[in-house]
């Protein structure tokens, strides 16, 4: 394996640094964000489910088999 230069620590510091602060100001918002999406996703899905079920059991039984 090739072995990396570890590079001036400043420069390892400053990007590790200021990486995490960005990574946590923007984490929370990234996932609540996904989370909403896919919580609207989940209740889309439930209510076609329950909608459908509810249809099904309105329509008249069919009468004699149809092939």
């Amino acid at each position: 394996m090739a072995r990396l230069r570890s590079g001036n620590p400043v420069s390892r510091w400053f990007i590790g640094f200021f990486g995490s602060l960005i990574l946590v100001s923007i984490l929370p918002k990234t996932v609540s964000l996904l989370i909403r999406r896919m919580a609207g996703r989940v209740l889309a899905e439930a209510l076609a489910i329950v909608l459908l079920g509810f249809l099904s059991n309105r329509l008249p039984p069919r009468s004699g088999r149809r092939w």
